[in-house]
C-alpha cells in the first residue's frame, strides 16, 4: 500500500448539503475508504454556491463548525493539521483546512486572522467568479488582483496560510507572482496546452511555478483534462508527464478535486480508484516518482510553509 496527500476536495460542503457524514457516505470520498492507504493527508475547502456568497464569511464559519463536529465524532482516526511540525506527530488522517473562494473573505482584512485561528492554512483567491480579490478564470478578464487582493496576499503570507492560484485569471496570476514573496499552489490544475481550458495553466504559468519554487495538483475532472470531455488513466499520465517536465518532478501533486466534480476519468469513480493512477505512476514513472508525487512532494512543501 502507498500513501496519500491529496491537495483538494470539496467533500466538506457536498456533505454539509446532502446530510452525509464524512466518515461513510455515498460521495467520492470518505474518512473509511481514507484509512485504506498507508498514509492520508487530505486538504478539504470550503466552497460556497452562489447562493451562500452574501454572507460569504458567515457561511464559511457554518460549514467550519460542521467539520470540527465531523472531526470530534470522528477524532480516533481523524486530527486537523495545523502546523508543519504535527504533520510527523500521529498516524491518524491528516485533515488540513482550505477555503476556496475570496468570498469567504469578503472586504474585512480581519477576517483572514478569524479564518488562520479556525485552523485555515491554505486559501484559493477566488472561485471561477469575481470577488472582493479578483477575477475567477471563467469571468475572461485580464484583470490584475485588485488592490484589497494584493493586500489580502500579503496577509496571508504573514500569517503562513499557502497561497492558492487554481480558478485565479491570469493576470490575477501574474500578480502572484510579482507581489508575493513565498511559493504558492495551483492544488487542482492541469496543462492548457494539452487541454485548452481556462482552468488549465499555461507554459507560461507553469513556467513561473518552476521560478518560484511553487506547486501543482494534477485534477482529475475530465473537462481539464481532454478537449473531448471525457478522460482516461492516460490522460492523467499525459498531464502529469508534461507538467513534471515544465515545472519539475519534485513540485507535482494530486489536486483530485473529489465532490467538486460531477464526472471523473473511465474507471475511477472515487477515492477507492486512486490505487489505479498509482499504479499507472509506478509503471511510468517509477516507484520513486510514484510516491513523491502521490505523498512526498507536497508533505515536503507543506512542512516547509506551515
Amino acid at each position: 500500500m502507498f500513501s496519500l496527500f491529496d491537495c483538494h476536495c470539496d467533500t466538506i460542503t457536498t456533505a454539509m448539503e446532502h446530510g452525509e457524514d464524512i466518515y461513510d457516505n455515498n460521495l467520492q470520498l470518505s474518512l473509511k475508504r481514507l484509512t485504506d492507504f498507508e498514509r492520508a493527508i487530505q486538504i478539504f475547502a470550503v466552497w460556497l454556491d452562489d447562493k451562500y456568497i452574501e454572507q460569504g464569511f458567515e457561511n464559511t464559519i457554518k460549514a467550519i463548525d460542521f467539520f470540527d463536529v465531523c472531526l470530534k465524532k470522528h477524532e480516533n482516526i481523524i486530527e486537523k493539521i495545523t502546523d508543519g511540525e504535527n504533520l510527523d506527530k500521529s498516524d491518524k488522517i491528516g485533515a488540513i483546512l482550505s477555503v476556496e473562494g475570496g468570498e469567504a473573505i469578503g472586504d474585512d482584512i480581519e477576517n483572514i486572522q478569524r479564518l488562520y485561528d479556525r485552523g485555515v492554512r491554505l486559501c484559493t483567491i477566488t472561485w471561477n467568479r469575481e470577488n472582493s480579490l479578483g477575477f475567477g478564470a471563467q469571468t475572461g478578464s485580464n484583470m490584475p488582483l485588485k488592490p484589497f487582493g494584493i493586500k489580502a496576499l500579503k496577509e496571508m503570507e504573514r500569517l503562513g496560510i499557502i497561497v492558492d492560484v487554481s480558478h485565479l485569471n491570469r493576470a490575477g496570476f501574474l500578480s502572484v507572482c510579482e507581489q508575493g514573496t513565498r511559493p504558492f499552489i495551483a492544488s487542482h490544475s492541469n496543462a492548457y496546452a494539452l487541454c485548452g481550458h481556462c482552468r488549465n495553466l499555461t507554459d507560461d504559468q507553469l513556467d513561473m511555478i518552476r521560478q518560484t519554487g511553487s506547486m501543482v495538483g494534477i485534477n482529475l475532472y475530465p473537462p481539464f483534462l481532454n478537449d473531448s470531455g471525457r478522460a482516461d488513466i492516460n490522460d492523467i499520465l499525459r498531464h502529469t508527464e508534461y507538467i513534471a517536465n515544465r515545472v519539475g518532478d519534485n513540485k507535482v501533486c494530486l489536486g483530485c478535486d473529489l465532490d467538486g466534480i460531477d464526472c471523473t476519468p473511465e474507471g475511477i469513480n472515487g477515492v477507492e480508484d486512486i490505487h489505479i493512477i498509482y499504479d499507472a505512476f509506478e509503471l511510468s514513472f517509477g516507484k520513486r516518482t510514484a510516491n513523491n508525487i502521490f505523498f512526498d512532494n507536497m508533505y515536503d512543501f507543506t512542512s516547509a510553509m506551515l
